[in-house]
């Protein structure tokens, strides 16, 4: 006891310092949780960083302490008791701790407690739902609530046109670029807001009521400029996330009522005065990992604390990127290590997550290094003869390796899409695809689909989630003259000539599968619905090539509505006036998804059949 007070009254314990040459790390990072703990219960905290104006800068402090060491705060149920009191006055900051909580603890040794299920904010129970469902698996997910295994009948599509000076505050999609996978935080969106030459803004975007829940401009960002999101992945906290772009990265915190706040920010220049560019890497409850020229560092992604930083071998030269640059190379990891893979896409650096102790050099050998993926810590890729591999850089050996060989097909497109839980889809030169779960380190499926394309080539492939339902597409066609065009600003999931699949990842069954046209699969928000919408617009130029136009020629847009069960197309309208759809909503109590462009409000009604309902844990085969 008489030396850990002596620790505790010594200065410097959350403060980065040299320890080997160019590596720099907080001692009682270093030291590990259970003589952290120890001495900071003699020690009150010591930095106290710039206030968000939500909680005094101490408390914060402490709240970084806290989520760095959960231990500090007692029993497992004292903890989750810290997690609980947070969630009305700084939510983030207990998304965090929860994550946290759950990265540190036995799950058998969570309480049997309900409490956290009950909690008034969605996203927060969701949270905890997690946490929960470990330990009860049969715990039901209360934010589904399955009506979308009732069968849909007498769809019905109709448009009213309404003057774009009473939209609700929309604007114009080239003014507005949507941030691909933002955190899934109620049924708010995010995206950046301006024209290339004005301010640009951060919206919070509410896309059940049509309305801007908070907007904050963000310095130095605009159109021309390539822009980095980082976000929590897998257990991470949800409501925080970061934007890179240039020599800035700046964090940010969501509430749970779509509120946007900077919680910290900072800008990287040389010893000369010039700018140095920024790439970020993982992030977690408690670290976030980026790059800024040849230094990597951590901070509290909290409280923007640095908890450690080094000099690396490694300074990623710049590729162009539209108008911009963005450094080359690849930095990725999970809560275990992270990973530094250079320009040169051979050599990569393994650094321990929690302190940046260096691990262990290597070298791999990439077949296309521009057609990778990384999946936490996971490198997924060709070798030179084709065949996939699956890196962990932990052992320095092929994850695969005994599992039957994929010889991989040749896209145009990425040949690798990453989906929920860790799951990757690619395809195989024989034309399989193939599902791969990079937590099991195992080929889940191969699915054989050569006797359902129209040609013997594949030219690219998407994937996507609905519903617990997984939908594979594959192009089989080209036409560089389409009769229906989508539009490219949206990052929505995307099909064209050739044929949508959906599959059960699990069993490689393939439930039904339909031909498909160039055309976007909409995001739905508010209730879930059975079945999936498509939205293109007709190119009259190429219709009437087709005979398919007389001599007036105008644009319209096309709606498709097919059911999710069995993939029958249950209605289609293609003589809506040319708008883009900017929001989806399903109503499940009035039978109806409403669709709101620039022109008009395009309703979508349908009545309930008296067929039974379909079992949520199948699905019917047409």
């Amino acid at each position: 006891p008489e030396l850990f007070c002596d620790l505790a009254r010594l200065q410097g314990w959350e403060t980065s310092t040299i320890i080997d040459g160019n590596w720099r790390c907080r001692p009682d990072v270093l030291a590990g949780e259970q003589l952290a703990v120890r001495i900071h219960q003699g020690c009150p905290p010591e930095n106290v960083p710039v206030s968000t104006g939500r909680q005094p800068g101490a408390d914060r402090t402490q709240l970084a302490r806290d989520i760095l060491f959960p231990s500090g705060m007692g029993s497992t149920d004292q903890q989750l008791q810290r997690a609980e009191r947070l969630m009305t006055t700084d939510p983030v900051a207990s998304s965090m701790l929860l994550a946290a909580i759950q990265d540190r603890i036995e799950i058998e040794r969570l309480p049997s407690t309900t409490r956290f299920i009950h909690d008034e904010r969605p996203a927060l129970r969701r949270r905890a739902e997690e946490l929960r469902s470990q330990v009860t698996p049969a715990l039901s997910s209360l934010h589904d609530a399955l009506p979308h295994t009732i069968p849909l009948a007498d769809i019905r599509i109709s448009e009213q046109l309404t003057p774009p000076t009473v939209r609700n505050g929309l604007q114009h999609p080239d003014h507005v670029h949507r941030i691909p996978d933002s955190p899934d935080w109620q049924n708010h969106s995010l995206q950046l807001v301006g024209e290339v030459t004005e301010q640009m803004f951060l919206e919070s975007f509410d896309q059940l009521t049509g309305t801007t829940t908070s907007r904050i401009p963000v310095a130095g960002v605009s159109d021309r400029s390539p822009l980095q999101f980082g976000s929590p992945a897998g257990k991470g906290a949800q409501g925080s996330f970061c934007i890179a772009q240039g020599n800035s990265l700046r964090a940010y915190a969501m509430g749970t009522n779509g509120g946007l706040t900077e919680i910290w920010s900072r800008e990287e220049k040389n010893d000369d005065g010039t700018a140095r560019s920024i790439v970020i890497g993982p992030i977690g409850p408690r670290h976030l990992i980026w790059q800024s020229g040849t230094i990597l560092r951590n901070s509290h992604p909290l409280s923007g604390e640095e908890i450690w930083s080094r000099e690396t071998w490694s300074n990623p030269r710049e590729r162009a990127i539209g108008f911009g640059y963005t450094p080359s190379g690849q930095l990725f990891g999970d809560e275990r290590v992270v990973v530094q893979l250079g320009a040169d896409g051979e050599s990569y650096t393994v650094y321990d997550t929690a302190t940046g102790r260096l691990i262990r050099t290597d070298r791999v050998t990439i077949g296309r290094i521009n057609d990778t993926l990384t999946v936490g810590r996971k490198l997924l890729y060709r070798d030179t003869n084709r065949r996939l591999r699956m890196l962990d850089p932990v052992t320095g050996l092929d994850a695969l390796d005994g599992q039957l060989p994929v010889e991989m097909a040749a896209l145009d497109s990425s040949s690798f899409i990453p989906l929920n839980d860790g799951v990757v889809v690619t395809m195989s030169q024989s034309h399989e695809i193939v599902f791969i779960d990079t937590n099991s380190n195992r080929i889940t499926s191969r699915v054989p689909i050569a006797g359902a394309l129209n040609t013997q080539f594949v030219f690219g492939m998407n994937a996507f989630q609905r519903h617990g339902r997984t939908f594979v597409f594959v192009q089989d066609e080209r036409d560089f003259r389409p009769q229906f065009t989508t539009y490219s600003r949206l990052t929505d999931p995307r099909v064209d000539y050739g044929r949508l699949f959906c599959i059960d990842a699990q069993t490689g069954t393939i439930a039904w599968t339909i031909r498909t046209e160039p055309s976007l699969l909409a995001p739905v928000y508010g209730d879930p619905v059975g079945c999936l919408v498509f939205w293109a617009h007709e190119n009259p130029v190429r219709l009437q090539q087709q005979g398919l136009y007389g001599e007036q020629l105008s644009r319209h847009l096309r709606i498709q509505v097919v059911d999710i069960h069995s993939g029958q197309l249950l209605a289609e309208e293609s003589r809506l006036s040319y708008s883009i759809p900017r929001r989806w909503v399903h109503d499940a109590a009035r039978r109806t998804i409403s669709i709101e462009t620039h022109l008009s409000t395009i309703e979508i009604t349908y009545a309930v059949s008296d067929a039974p309902e379909f079992p949520d844990d199948s699905i019917a085969i047409r």
